[in-house]
């Protein structure tokens, strides 16, 4: 196993494993990269935390579908259709390649988002039931 510290909290990675106790072990500033800190290589995800008021750059993915968590905070989502969408704590984003789109907190405190993104990602039927371990 290898451990690597950052910001005196513990990333520790196994053989075919990882695990970050806290955001904060990805580093400081908006974008804490989750990719090359724990060696995901199958999608595309990092953690965003936007302060109050703050808004991304209007943009698209040529590519990939996005999904983001407000895990944190509450943000606002305006897409090129001319919507606009509040969502809070515990919801989800959807946004389907070629949609450009923005985000503002909206929230007093910081908005902390998962942002994942990825193309043609379904595997169907991959899981395999295992005999249950001790917790």
């Amino acid at each position: 196993m290898t451990q690597t510290h950052a910001d005196d909290v513990l990333i520790k990675l196994g053989e075919g494993w990882a695990i970050s106790p806290h955001i904060d072990a990805l580093g400081d500033g908006m974008f804490r990269r989750v990719r090359p800190q724990l060696n995901v290589t199958a999608f595309g995800i990092n953690v965003k935390v936007m302060e109050p008021d703050s808004v991304s750059k209007h943009h698209l993915h040529h590519q990939q579908q996005e999904v983001i968590f407000v895990h944190e905070g509450e943000i606002r989502v305006s897409f090129n259709d001319g919507s606009t969408h509040t969502v809070g704590a515990g919801g989800l984003v959807v946004i389907d390649a070629g949609l450009g789109h923005a985000v503002r907190v909206t929230s007093d405190d910081p908005a902390v988002l998962l942002m994942m993104g990825g193309k043609d990602g379904v595997v169907e039927g991959d899981a395999e039931m295992l005999e249950e371990l001790p917790a």
